[in-house]
């Protein structure tokens, strides 16, 4: 996965170790690559290597990190391991354009097909809960969208959501 792959943001992690190697490759996309970011904690880079392969890293350190490296791949997956959360980016509030519904209604097709596909036996578990998952994060998003639509918020990021 690391040479030839992009990830974004909305790529899960199936695992602690896929969620450090996501935040890794994130960095080393976005040209902070671990010496660099090793530097910037205070920490050797043989340290980090440790905490990362042991999963021992301190939160303090964790926090530090994904700071530095603009991922949240390892937060994210501590969030949702245990298969009791979901965890959804709040949206600015901004006003969904047609071709949003559109694809949300695409999307929400897709996955009642893999629902169905799953219940054939056609289709593995992993597959369609993530399906669910990203369906529900963007019934959620819509949601908070329609929440804040009297207070968008301001955009000073640049809306660039990779």
């Amino acid at each position: 996965m690391r040479k030839n792959s992009r990830i974004t943001k909305n790529t899960k992690a199936m695992s602690f170790d896929h969620a450090i190697e996501l935040s890794e490759v994130w960095a080393d996309q976005h040209r902070m690559p671990s010496k660099k970011v090793c530097e910037l904690m205070g920490v050797e880079y043989k340290t980090l290597r440790r905490w990362m392969i042991d999963g021992t890293m301190p939160l303090n350190k964790l926090i530090q990190y994904e700071h530095l490296t603009g991922s949240q791949f390892i937060s994210e997956y501590l969030c949702v391991f245990h298969g009791h959360k979901v965890v959804i980016d709040i949206p600015r509030g901004s006003k969904c354009s047609v071709t949003d519904l559109v694809q949300l209604q695409t999307q929400l097709a897709q996955v009642v097909a893999l629902i169905a596909s799953f219940n054939e036996g056609k289709t593995e578990a992993d597959e369609t809960i993530a399906g669910i998952n990203e369906s529900l994060s963007a019934l959620v998003y819509q949601r908070e969208n329609v929440k804040r639509h009297e207070t968008p918020e301001l955009g000073f990021d640049g809306g660039n959501d990779e």
